[in-house]
This record gives structure tokens, sequence and C-alpha cells, in this order.
């Protein structure tokens, strides 16, 4: 499958250098063929000086047919122990599209974001992890984590800022 390949790649080259602006720039029109768009343009670098014509990447998709909820977030989890954030980060979009109410993978799909350097919107999917969350203490370190994010990604953001 070429985009589990893609995303596979991809993951091998953030690991290898995170702050690349091409493999950042990669990254973003990776993620914005997956449909995550916003996502994308927070990431994003300039395009590589020899690139003279913009990408134009099909649509992508994942090809897991998960009967259950618990399926998609135990792949989900083995990929983020294994570090492969942005094949992780396109999994939780997945399971947002087909599970939006359940609250036990918001916190997980803030971390993806978060170590992908999308500091915006990991805090809007923490936002949405309280909504739904019932656990008192998980709202509190939820809280917590999202106002340090937001005081950390006014710092990325300045210091990215020359790139974008």
């Amino acid at each position: 499958r070429s985009s589990d390949l893609a995303l596979y790649n991809m993951d091998k080259a953030l690991i290898a250098a995170p702050s690349n602006c091409s493999v950042r720039f990669y990254l973003s029109e990776i993620l914005k063929a997956f449909s995550l768009k916003e996502v994308s343009s927070e990431i994003s670098c300039h395009a590589p000086q020899w690139l003279k014509e913009p990408l134009k990447l099909p649509a992508l998709t994942l090809n897991h047919n998960y009967k259950s909820f618990e399926n998609f977030l135990t792949d989900a989890n083995i990929l983020m122990s294994q570090k492969r954030y942005a094949q992780a980060l396109v999994l939780f979009k997945a399971i947002e599209e087909k599970f939006q109410n359940k609250s036990r993978f918001w916190s997980g799909y803030a971390i993806a974001l978060d170590k992908l350097g999308a500091y915006k919107s990991a805090a809007a999917k923490v936002k949405k992890d309280i909504v739904l969350s019932k656990n008192s203490e998980h709202k509190k370190t939820a809280e917590k984590y999202r106002s340090e994010e937001r005081r950390v990604g006014k710092e990325c953001r300045s210091r990215w800022s020359p790139y974008h």
C-alpha cells in the first residue's frame, strides 16, 4: 500500500531529522493528501528550491478495515510506541471520523500532533478530550496539558516563523 509506505518513510525521516525543512515540507504535503489540511498548514515549511512546481499528490486513505474501536486504538498505540507519529496521526484521524464520541483516543491524537509540532491542533484535540472525559483527575491533567501547549505553541511558532 503506497499510503502506508509513504507514512512509514516519513516517520523514518522525522526520526532522523525532525526539524529539517524539506522533511517538514513533505510531511505537510502527505498530511494534506490525507485531508489533514489544518495540521499540514501548521507544520509546513517552504518547498525545496529545486522543486519548480507544487506537488500534486492524489487523495490518500488508509486501507485498514477495522471492525472495532479497540482494534483502531491498539494499532494507534503501537505506532505511538514506535515513534511513528505521522502514521499514528492519520490513524487517529480515521478513528475520529468513525468514533467521534469516544473519549479514550483524543489524548493520543493530541500527543501525535504535539510530537509533529502542530500545537494549535493538539490543543483543540485536548479540548475535545476534556469535554468527553468523565474522569475528573483526567480532566485536570488535560487542562494542565492544554495550558502548557498554549505556552509552548507560542514559543515554537515564534521560533519557526522565519521558515513559514
